[in-house]
This record gives structure tokens, C-alpha cells and sequence, in this order.
């Protein structure tokens, strides 16, 4: 019995203690070009439906604060938003996706002293970018997502990208990276709408798909348009019996609901969060008996 109580708590909780994580799956973070040059990574908060403090750290006309603008307009949104800022003179692509969000995530604080979290990561590529960038930047997202028990959400505004992006992964289609198309003359981003829209609430819980957003307007399309996202499971905001909505929730190949991948992270993150609650708390903080009861 001491040998086997000495694997468990040595092996199995102090290995486990290292990788604990309890992370929200409701934070969020926007990662784009920025025209200020000294612009470092800031913990933003909406308490009064404006993204002032976003144009003041990184312009009024960078990519950050406009994809800030669709998330904070929506009205439903979680209230705070993590930016992370890349130089304009720089480029987010598969070389350096991963060095700018470890870095994001070492701060640990912001210059504020506010806290960085955050599990969903959005991304929008403008319509300079191609196919073969695309594809590359969203498997080293998948792979960077895997590693950290991540998921990021990529909007695509070229649809000739957006198709080629979706279809190279309708085989074999990344678990922890979404697709979007949307293409609007004010520059709102879909996927920070309703990114903003689930985690108001729980983006957990139910599907992402059918949902009604307040921050950008719905693409106008055709039936064969809408057909053609389905089959190659691109996330589009559509009018269907005269009411827009988001279609199709999924991952490329429809093999994956978005929040299927949510659910099983949020399990991990709560079940870890209480098995060391347990451990510490137990016995009125004396914690968990070492024999046959306790382990049990």
C-alpha cells in the first residue's frame, strides 16, 4: 500500500500539478496589425458598449480596433477582451504565429496589472492574403491550440481563400481551428461577433449555429452560395426565412461542432480544478486521507 501511495501522489498529482490549467473557456483574445509602433499587449474592458480604450492604445484605424469594434457592439459580449497587437510593419503568419501568442500569454499581466487569460483566439485575413499562407498559418494555429488547449477562429474576407482554406481540410479538419467568410463594406468581423455573442453566455453550452448577431449585417448570397458553404462547412451569417444567422457552427468537414471541442476542454479544465480542490481541501483542509478510502 505505502509503494502504491507513493506512485499516485508523487507520479501521478505532482506531474499533474505542473499542466493544471483553469482557464475560462469564456476569455478571449484578438491578435492583429496595429499602426502604433511602441502598442503592447492590453487587457481591454467594455463596461459601457464603447471600444474607446482600444483606439486609444492601438488607432483608430488598426485591425485590432476593428475587430475590437464587432466584438464590443455586439450585445451580448463577455465585457473584456485581450489585444494583441502586431507591428504593421511586421506579419501574422505559420513562421511567427506561436512566438506572438507565447508571448502574450508570459506576460501574465498586462501594463495595468490586468490579468492576460484567454482561450479563444480571433484572427481575420483581408483579402491580400492567399490560400497556401492561409493554410499554413491555420496549421500552426492547430498546432500551437493543441499544445495549450486553445481554440482560435479565423475569418477569411477573399471567398476564392475561404474555399480553398475549407476544402484542403475537409478530410482531415483541424479540431481546435474554425472558419469564417464574411465580407462587409463597414469591416465588421464575424467571427468576433459571435465569438463575443457564446461567451456572454457559454459557448459550452449548445450549438454556435442559428445564432441572430447585432453587431455586423448578414452577407447577401445565394441558395448555391449557401449550399457550397455547407459542403465544405465554412461559417457564414446568411438571411434564411427572412432572419440572418450564423450557419454551420462546425469545423471544416462538418466531422466537428465547435463547441464539442469546447465542452471536453471545459470538462478538462473543471474536473483538474476539482481533484486539487479536493487534495487541499478535504478533512476540513487537512486534505485527502492517504489509504484505500481516500485514493477512492
Amino acid at each position: 500500500m505505502d509503494r502504491l501511495i507513493d506512485e499516485i501522489v508523487t507520479v501521478k498529482v505532482t506531474d499533474a500539478a505542473a499542466t493544471a490549467d483553469s482557464t475560462s473557456v469564456n476569455t478571449v483574445a484578438v491578435v492583429g496589425l496595429t499602426g502604433k509602433e511602441d502598442a503592447s499587449v492590453s487587457v481591454e474592458f467594455s463596461l459601457d458598449g464603447t471600444e474607446n480604450s482600444v483606439a486609444a492604445d492601438f488607432g483608430d484605424d488598426s485591425e485590432v480596433y476593428k475587430v475590437a469594434t464587432s466584438f464590443f457592439k455586439e450585445d451580448n459580449n463577455p465585457g473584456k477582451l485581450v489585444c494583441i497587437p502586431v507591428s504593421e510593419e511586421d506579419e501574422i503568419t505559420a513562421a511567427n504565429i506561436k512566438t506572438i501568442l507565447e508571448a502574450a500569454v508570459s506576460l501574465g499581466k498586462d501594463k495595468n496589472n490586468r490579468v492576460v487569460d484567454f482561450y479563444h483566439v480571433i484572427l481575420r485575413l483581408d483579402s491580400s492574403a492567399n490560400a497556401e499562407k492561409a493554410i499554413a498559418l491555420s496549421e500552426a494555429l492547430q498546432d500551437w491550440c493543441n499544445d495549450n488547449f486553445k481554440v482560435a477562429h479565423i475569418e477569411i474576407q477573399d471567398r476564392t481563400v475561404a474555399d480553398s482554406v475549407a476544402a484542403h481540410f475537409s478530410e482531415v479538419p483541424p479540431k481546435r481551428v474554425y472558419f469564417y467568410f464574411h465580407k462587409e463594406e463597414n469591416e465588421r468581423s464575424l467571427a468576433a461577433a459571435i465569438v463575443a455573442n457564446r461567451c456572454y453566455s457559454d459557448p459550452a453550452r449548445g450549438t454556435w449555429a442559428h445564432k441572430t448577431l447585432t453587431s455586423v449585417k448578414a452577407d447577401v448570397t445565394t441558395k448555391a452560395n449557401i449550399k457550397d458553404a455547407e459542403e465544405k462547412v465554412l461559417n457564414i451569417y446568411c438571411t434564411v426565412a427572412g432572419v440572418p444567422r450564423l450557419f454551420f457552427g462546425s469545423a471544416a468537414g462538418g466531422k466537428y461542432f465547435i463547441d464539442e471541442q469546447i465542452k471536453k476542454d471545459w470538462l478538462k479544465f473543471r474536473t483538474q480544478e476539482a481533484v486539487f480542490n479536493i487534495l487541499g481541501s478535504a478533512n476540513n483542509g487537512d486534505g485527502v486521507d492517504y489509504n484505500g478510502g481516500g485514493i477512492s
